[in-house]
């Protein structure tokens, strides 16, 4: 089942991020890592959206940020 969720939501995101100016880098373990764009910023809460639904279930999503991913740690 976890497998199936962090495909989907990877799915998700790729697809969420097409037109936008941020991209997915990469990911570890349940976290995915994002280089998001200034001109995105405000769609953080969508990205959250996203990422804490998953059929009728809700899971909790921490955001983290910094200018590189060393301090996002």
């Amino acid at each position: 089942f976890h497998h199936i969720h962090i495909l989907y939501q990877y799915w998700l995101i790729k697809n969420w991020l097409k037109n936008k100016e941020s991209s997915f880098m990469f990911q570890v373990h349940d976290s995915f890592v994002l280089d998001i764009s200034p001109k995105d910023l405000n769609a953080i809460e969508d990205i959250k959206t996203i990422l804490s639904k998953y059929n009728d279930m809700i899971f909790d999503v921490e955001i983290m940020s910094g200018k590189n991913y060393m301090e996002c740690n």
